[in-house]
């Protein structure tokens, strides 16, 4: 009991600061363009940071061949999630502006800021390799997929993109750190403590801005405005049932250790990643519904929790 009122004090401490955001806005402190600003400080600059060290510093030469195994399980979970989000996007007609975000809710996770410490006080530092291992698909999965069609979306909104005019907007957003980093581990060049302390502290900014970004929106947003439809339903039932089912079936065929597949499943059914309603805005898609799905998701992981951990146990 004590391990699960641990988690959810991990996912709790997410929803005040969102609270925060929420409670400076009607205070005044922030106006469209500041809000933009922030947008732009955590996608342009922490973002990065973040990505940088957190890879070059779990990963390198040697164990990345050694986790090559262990990554199979998680992209194909990822890549099949990928495809039931995009039949739905067809089936449910979901309007243009949402539905790079709507996809994104069956194969992005929030699996660093709130799996990580979840999967840890669950099942221990031995845990910590296989959340990495899952973190590794579902970076690859948001900042070489998800980021390109929420990119190629807002840009369609306006007119019809080339594909260098897409390219050009995502080499300024994480991915940028995210191949930066691939390099330097295929190099075997390491980061220096000065490019470390720099990237940490910077990159320290990008889960309070982003809660207070959204805590921004949903300022911005009435009571009305706000509807749990059909469109969202689904979103989060892509998000909490789907994405664990598809682990849970390629289990059969690809089997795992034990606690190797529990830590999967918690990584599949974290909530939407943080970063979507910072993508959004930066791109030109609805904000506004991004904050909505965040929001919703990380609240009902909360509620999640003991229900996935009754059925780990």
């Amino acid at each position: 009991m004590s391990v699960v009122i641990h988690a959810i004090q991990s996912v709790l401490s997410i929803v005040v600061m969102i609270a925060v955001g929420v409670i400076l806005a009607r205070r005044g402190w922030f106006n469209e363009e500041s809000a933009k600003l922030i947008a732009d400080l955590v996608s342009k600059v922490s973002l990065p940071c973040v990505v940088l060290l957190n890879i070059t510093s779990n990963f390198n030469r040697d164990n990345f061949g050694e986790l090559a195994y262990g990554l199979v399980l998680p992209i194909l979970s990822v890549v099949i999630s990928y495809y039931v989000g995009s039949l739905f996007v067809r089936l449910l007609k979901v309007p243009q502006g949402r539905r790079a975000l709507f996809k994104a809710m069956f194969y992005v996770s929030n699996c660093m800021y709130i799996g990580l410490p979840i999967n840890l006080a669950l099942f221990g530092e031995s845990s910590t390799v296989f959340v990495l291992e899952y973190f590794a698909a579902n970076t690859v999965a948001l900042w070489a997929v998800a980021v390109y069609q929420i990119a190629a979306e807002g840009a369609a909104r306006t007119s019809r993109p080339a594909f260098w005019q897409i390219i050009k907007k995502i080499i300024f957003s994480p991915l940028l750190g995210f191949i930066t980093a691939i390099i330097l581990i295929v190099l075997g060049i390491g980061l220096s403590p000065l490019v470390k302390d720099t990237c940490r502290y910077l990159g320290a900014m990008t889960t309070p801005l982003s809660m207070i970004f959204i805590g921004y929106v949903l300022s911005e947003t009435h009571i009305s405005e706000i509807k749990l439809d059909m469109e969202s339903i689904v979103a989060l039932v892509g998000r909490f049932a789907v994405s664990p089912l598809v682990l849970l079936g390629l289990h059969i065929f690809i089997p795992a250790g034990d606690m190797q597949f529990k830590v999967f499943i918690i990584q599949a059914a974290t909530p939407a990643a943080v970063s979507l309603p910072i993508l959004a805005a930066t791109y030109g898609l609805d904000t506004k519904y991004a904050a909505f799905l965040t929001t919703v998701s990380t609240v009902l992981f909360m509620l999640a929790i003991p229900f996935y951990m009754w059925i780990l146990h």
